[in-house]
């Protein structure tokens, strides 16, 4: 997990597995809630198993989760921007199947001051 979150473009982790399906996730605890207004996905070290179909889920105490939005990305790079709020746990949950291996290299969760906040 940590490969996601080394600000490497050369490195990611895998799902290790062959495939995508729905309920496959990839999520970071920031350790206190904080605004998030977006996430960046880049799986260009591992262009080829991108995430192909996914929902962006935050939460502040890990055991209810809010959905963002749903994302269907055409490419191994995808910014997706949402209303700021407060959260501690921001995932990616797998929303489809896919036959592809799934990687990702850089997990960067955004928060920009002039987002309209919810």
């Amino acid at each position: 997990m940590a490969l996601a979150i080394d600000n490497s473009k050369s490195t990611f982790w895998n799902n290790g597995l062959p495939i995508q399906w729905t309920g496959n996730w990839f999520g970071i605890d920031m350790g206190s809630a904080r605004d998030v207004s977006g996430i960046t996905l880049d799986s260009s070290a591992d262009p080829a198993n991108y995430l192909r179909h996914f929902t962006i889920k935050t939460s502040i105490d890990g055991g209810t989760f809010t959905d963002w939005a749903i994302v269907n990305p055409t490419g191994s790079v995808v910014h997706v921007d949402f209303a700021r709020h407060a959260a501690r746990y921001v995932s990616v949950e797998g929303a489809g199947y896919n036959g592809a291996s799934w990687s990702l290299g850089d997990f960067d969760i955004c928060n920009d001051p002039t987002a309209a906040s919810r």
